[in-house]
């Protein structure tokens, strides 16, 4: 039911408004509520964010949400070129900042190659010396069983030889006799000779 009011012997529709911004009649399908609920219509309010304002052309709040057709609308507003001088001094600081992450990424690189290559040096050294190191001890374990070996013989014979009867003697050395005790092998080897 569509109710009508009469201003000044003229009849009003209340189911249309006129627009704030172009005065235009708007039917009621059309209207853009903003959150302040003033009323545009369509056409306007777009034309009114393109140029990138968010605020209502009524009375100069934020916009942030407006209805049309009984869906909400955000609203975000994206630059799109109008401070070309903002945009250039934005684009090169953030050049600048690219150039500058960009030579500490490249002494960074220049850095771990340093460091790889001092590391694979310093393993280099480690395992030739280990290596030198490792055939020298097989040398000396080897000597060392040889020594073993060779005192053992010396231990076998020499027990050997002190098991035997001592013998007394007097030696004559430098115009002095002296008495001496040694085994009789030695005596005996030295009779035969």
């Amino acid at each position: 039911m569509e109710e009508i009011i009469v201003v000044n012997n003229n009849p009003v529709n209340t189911n249309t408004y006129k627009c704030p911004i172009c005065m235009s009649d708007i039917s009621i399908d059309s209207i853009c509520k903003t959150d302040c609920n003033h009323k545009f219509c369509k056409s306007c309010l777009d034309t009114w964010f393109n140029r990138g304002e968010n605020s209502c052309p009524t009375c100069r709040n934020n916009i942030n949400y407006f209805d049309y057709k009984n869906n909400k609308n955000r609203i975000i507003i994206i630059n799109n070129g109008e401070n070309n001088e903002n945009n250039e001094n934005n684009l090169q600081a953030i050049t600048n900042d690219f150039q500058a992450i960009i030579k500490k990424y490249l002494v960074l690189i220049k850095f771990q190659k340093y460091m790889l290559f001092l590391i694979s040096s310093l393993l280099f050294i480690y395992s030739t010396s280990y290596y030198n190191l490792t055939q020298q001890n097989d040398n000396l374990i080897h000597r060392y069983n040889n020594c073993i070996q060779n005192n053992t013989l010396l231990y076998l014979e020499n027990r050997r030889l002190n098991s035997r009867e001592l013998i007394n003697i007097d030696l004559l050395y430098n115009g002095f006799l002296t008495a001496c005790r040694i085994p009789i092998y030695f005596y005996q080897e030295c009779i035969k000779g």
